[in-house]
Order: structure tokens, then sequence, then C-alpha cells
């Protein structure tokens, strides 16, 4: 791969950690609890994890999971 091409991939990727880590704190400022069922199993992320996935997902205009691994492996 071009080192341009990792360097932006990289950049995008920090963006987006630092979106989302600033979004779920202040949901978390919001709500306390992070889960809103009772679940058997413990999931992968809590219910407000998600919720902070797909609003920091719209703000960088990433509308589906796939469009989010298109966006960062540069597939088109």
């Amino acid at each position: 791969m071009n080192i341009q091409l990792i360097t932006n991939h990289i950049n995008k990727m920090n963006i987006f950690i630092t979106k989302y880590d600033k979004i779920l704190g202040i949901l978390k400022q919001f709500e306390i609890k992070s889960n809103f069922l009772n679940q058997i199993r413990r999931p992968r992320l809590s219910d407000i994890e998600l919720i902070a996935l797909e609003i920091t997902d719209e703000s960088l205009s990433i509308n589906s999971e796939l469009m989010n691994y298109l966006k960062n492996n540069h597939i088109h």
C-alpha cells in the first residue's frame, strides 16, 4: 500500500475515534445507565455505546456498516 493511503486511513480512524469518545461522553452526562434492557448474555457493546456509534457514523455521513467498511478501506 501507498504510505499516503495508510496515513489517510489512520487520520480518518483517529477522527472517528475522537468523535465517538466525545459523543459517548455527552450521552453519559444525560443517562447513567449504559444498558436499557436486562439481557441474559452481556452484549459486546452497551446500548449507550451503540447509540454513540450510530450518531458518530451519521455525523461523518456513514449510513451503514458496509459504507463504514468501504470508506475506511478505500474500496469503491
